[in-house]
C-alpha cells in the first residue's frame, strides 16, 4: 500500500512500474497464503488499512520519482550537464489527501474482491 501511496503522490506515472514490480514479485505467494483463509482476511485488511494510516513515514516517499522516465532523463540530463532541477512530485500539501484517496481506493478494491470471490464460490 505505502508504494501504492508514493507512486500516486509522483507525477511521472511511468513510475508506478515500480508497484508492478513489486507486486509481480511479492503479491503471488502472499496471495495464496491470505486467501486460504477469506473470514480472517477481511477482518485483517481494515486493521492494515488503519494500521497504515497512522504509522509515520520515516522514509523519503519520493524514491519512487527514480523509477520513473522523468527521473531517468533527469538524472542523464544532469549528467550532461542540464538543469534537472524539477520536481516530480505533487506539492507536499496534498501528499495526505492522496494517501487517504489511496487508502480508500484499496479498501473500496478489497470489498469489491471479496464480493467477487463469494458470488464464485
Amino acid at each position: 500500500m505505502r508504494a501504492r501511496i508514493d507512486a500516486n503522490i509522483c507525477t511521472d506515472s511511468s513510475a508506478a512500474g515500480a508497484v508492478g514490480v513489486l507486486n509481480n514479485r511479492y503479491g503471488p505467494p502472499i496471495n495464496v497464503y491470505a486467501f486460504q483463509d477469506m473470514a480472517k482476511l477481511k477482518k485483517l485488511i481494515p486493521k492494515v488499512v488503519e494500521w497504515e494510516r497512522g504509522l509515520p513515514y520515516r522514509y523519503d516517499r519520493r524514491w519512487i520519482n527514480l523509477y520513473g522516465m522523468d527521473g531517468v532523463m533527469s538524472g542523464l540530463q544532469a549528467r550532461d550537464g542540464a538543469d534537472s532541477a524539477r520536481g516530480f512530485s505533487h506539492p507536499e500539501d496534498q501528499w495526505d489527501a492522496i494517501a487517504e484517496k489511496t487508502r480508500t481506493f484499496y479498501l473500496d478494491s478489497f470489498w469489491k474482491m471479496v464480493k467477487r470471490r463469494g458470488a464464485e464460490n
